[in-house]
């Protein structure tokens, strides 16, 4: 899709990562809602708005989860082809700099005990 309305937390990373611009909601129980604002350590919602260097992917929290509000955030993205540019390239940037290759980082691990220990070999 070129747009996504998700929950916070894993899936708004997987768009950032897809360079998908998103909107952010999440609506929990008033009790978990109540325990949750007394014990966050975060400004921020969205795993994307904790990454980029400006927090700009709308979020949308608790009595903020309208169906007018989803609305209005899609339609202020739709309406600027710009500003989902913007997004594209700042995600981007987030997928660089996450980008670890654990792949070949653990084949070289292997060879380099491998090499160092040629009886590993045989095992």
């Amino acid at each position: 899709s070129d747009l996504a309305v998700l929950a916070s937390g894993t899936a708004a990373l997987e768009a950032a990562l897809l360079e998908r611009p998103h909107v952010v909601v999440y609506r929990v129980s008033p009790i978990t809602w109540w325990l949750f604002k007394r014990l966050r350590h975060v400004q921020y919602y969205s795993m994307t708005n904790q990454l980029l260097s400006t927090p700009d992917v709308p979020e949308l929290i608790q009595d903020d989860v309208t169906a007018a509000n989803i609305v209005k955030a899609v339609t202020d993205y739709l309406n600027q082809p710009d500003l989902m540019s913007d997004m594209k390239k700042r995600f981007r940037q987030i997928r660089g700099d996450l980008k670890l290759n654990a792949d070949v980082q653990a084949a070289r691990v292997v060879a380099d005990i491998v090499r160092a220990d040629p009886g590993v070999r045989g095992q």
